[in-house]
This record gives C-alpha cells, sequence and structure tokens, in this order.
C-alpha cells in the first residue's frame, strides 16, 4: 500500500499496520520526518520524497491512498487521474470549493478574498474521474459530506494550515493587515468543510 502526502502520519497510523509493506510520501521533508518520528518502528513502513502529482511507479501499488492532500496538486484531476491508472484501487479525500464559507465571508466583508487556495470544483472533479474509470473498465464510488471544525479562534484556524504544511497563499495574493478577521473569531470559529471522498476500482477478473 501507499500513501500520496501522508504529512504528520494521521492516515498513516491507522493503515500501516494492516498491511504487509507500507509506503509512506510527502512532497515536503519535514512532514515526512514528522511522519517517521511518529511511525518510523513499524517494520513494514518505508519513507520516501516524493511528488504525488507526478508519481511514477515501476511495480504498480496493490492501493493508492490519499487524504486531504490532492487538493494541492497544480492540476488536482489530472493528478488523481495518474494515480487511478497506476493501482486497481486509489482511495482519496479532497475538499472543495466551498469550503471554509465561514474565513471566506469574514475577508468579503473587508472588500477583499482570503489567501486559501482555490480548490477542485465537485462536479468537474467527479465528472473526469467517472470517464476515465469507464474507459479503463473500472468503478467508482464518491460521497460528499459536511465536517464542522471548531477552532479556539481565528488564528488557531491559520495554525492548523501551517501545521500539516499547507499555508502557501495562492498566486498573486497580497497579505495585508487582518486585525478584524481576528477580532471576528477571538472567541472560537467554526469552519466548514465540504470533503469529497472517492473510490477507483479496478473489478478482478
Amino acid at each position: 500500500m501507499t500513501e500520496i502526502g501522508c504529512g504528520t502520519g494521521l492516515l498513516s497510523s491507522l493503515l500501516a499496520g494492516q498491511a504487509e509493506r507500507y509506503l509512506a510520501t510527502d512532497i515536503a521533508p519535514e512532514m515526512l520526518e514528522r511522519c517517521r518520528a511518529r511511525l518510523g518502528h513499524l517494520p513494514q513502513l518505508c519513507f520516501a520524497v516524493q511528488d504525488g502529482e507526478d508519481s511514477r511507479f515501476a511495480d504498480a501499488p496493490a492501493a493508492i491512498v490519499s487524504n486531504l492532500a490532492a487538493q494541492w496538486f497544480r492540476d488536482p484531476i489530472a493528478g488523481l487521474a495518474n494515480l487511478a491508472r497506476q493501482t486497481p484501487l486509489l482511495a482519496f479525500a479532497v475538499p472543495l470549493a466551498g469550503s471554509f464559507p465561514e474565513w471566506e465571508q469574514a475577508f468579503r466583508d473587508l472588500g477583499r478574498a482570503s489567501g486559501l487556495l482555490p480548490m477542485p470544483e465537485e462536479d468537474a472533479l467527479i465528472r473526469a474521474l467517472s470517464s476515465l474509470a469507464a474507459d479503463a473498465g473500472r468503478t467508482t464510488h464518491f460521497e460528499t459530506t459536511h465536517h464542522v471544525i471548531h477552532y479556539a479562534n481565528a488564528r488557531a484556524f491559520a495554525d492548523s494550515f501551517r501545521g500539516i504544511g499547507a499555508d502557501q497563499p495562492r498566486p498573486g495574493y497580497h497579505p495585508a493587515p487582518i486585525r478584524p478577521v481576528l477580532r471576528r473569531f477571538a472567541t472560537g470559529m467554526d469552519a466548514t468543510a465540504r470533503v469529497l471522498y472517492g473510490l477507483i476500482r479496478k473489478e478482478k477478473a
């Protein structure tokens, strides 16, 4: 089993014990080291610095999993399609456009846009991956859910992105004082994430 974008090892800790061999990859060496520090004692776990979007595997992994990583690809649709072609089973979760409306609205009320990177559009992502799967004789299952996450304040929300190495702003963003946003959420913030869960499977002959 291969994981794309292991980050600090949250998903790895849940799945590695069920695999004979588990390869944890991440494009950020510092994230990979945090995962290694957490799970390096597991003998079946290997680590590799790797760009998940452009991954090429000499031997097809039995399964590829990715949790909240593909949204950072330059082209999430193409990146997920590339992964799906190389394994009989791709399972992924990706946040969608429309996530974190509370944060976005706080900036709109200031007449500005936030620095969050744009996230994949649900319809476009499902349509493209469904077409790929149909052409390759594979089955798909998609489900979108909403998760409301509570943060102590706005800074805690922003720090949550830094904690997973995902604090790069959208291209062309020019930081500006955000004291009004910090004041708005000074006593707490509920952030709503729209998450697409996807499964692309090659049926056994």
